[in-house]
Parts: structure tokens; sequence; C-alpha cells
């Protein structure tokens, strides 16, 4: 079987994939103690935080720039229920390990959910969580191109 088959280039996405995903988990987890159901959480509210604002373009542009960071007024809430359903773990874990987050600092609760604040995400140690995952991205990319993927 040829190298340049897609196959082959395939498996070799997928690794290089799966090597990204790990280590971006492993950034994570260590950011909130590392304790890997809560690191999960912790993305998964920050995520749903600002899901709105990827899928809108005029939006997304605003907060484009690496140093740009999303108000807090701009972010929307999450229940637990809704991460509970989104992670597939039970509401009851989901609840447990959403008041551990409350409790260290990493979220609030507001009026219709929980959110990440801006000035949590602006931690030095978080900073440097998202520029080492920045730099793992940037691996990724460049061995998906090696590989003769196109990105």
């Amino acid at each position: 079987m040829s190298e340049d088959s897609p196959k082959v280039r395939d498996r070799l996405a997928l690794r290089l994939s799966s090597e990204y995903i790990l280590r971006s988990i492993d950034l994570m987890t260590n950011v909130v103690g590392g304790d890997l159901v809560k690191g999960l959480i912790f993305l998964a509210v920050v995520q749903a935080n600002i899901q709105h604002l990827v899928h809108d373009d005029s939006l997304s542009q605003v907060y484009s720039e690496s140093t740009d960071t999303v108000p807090d007024e701009a972010r929307r809430p999450v229940s637990v229920h809704a991460l509970s359903v989104s992670l597939g773990i039970p509401y009851e874990t989901t609840r447990r390990y959403v008041n551990k987050l409350l409790t260290e600092g990493y979220c609030e609760r507001v009026r219709r959910g929980l959110v990440v604040p801006a000035a949590v995400l602006q931690r030095e140690q978080m900073l440097n969580a998202l520029k080492r995952n920045f730099a793992n991205l940037q691996r990724l990319m460049a061995g998906l191109r090696r590989s003769g993927v196109e990105v």
C-alpha cells in the first residue's frame, strides 16, 4: 500500500489528532487541579458560554484576536442539566463536579446557569495553558501537512 493512500493518511491524521486531544485534556486537567472529569466539565462550561459566538461570523470576528477576551455580558450561561446531557455524565455526578468548580472559583452561578468569568480565563495559569495548547495545535497542523492531509 502506498504511503499516499487515503487509508494511510486517515490513520496518520487519526493518530496526530488523538495526540493533540490527549495533550489538550492533560493541559486543562492540570489547570483545574489534576482531575480529569473536573477539567472536562470546566471546558464544557467555557465552550457552552461562547458557543453562540462561534457560529456567528460577525461576533466571532469581534473576539478573534488572541488578546481578546469575551466579556462576561456576552457569555451565555449553561445549566448543569445541559452539561450532563452534552457530556453523557450522570446529572448527580455533573452537579458534584460543578459544585467543586464553584467552590474553587473556576465558575460562577448566575441567573440562568453557570458561567466561567473572563477574569478566570485571564489567570496566568490559564493563559499559559492556552499558549501551550496553541503550540500543540501548530504541531498537529504541521504533522497533518507533512502527512499529506489538506488543512
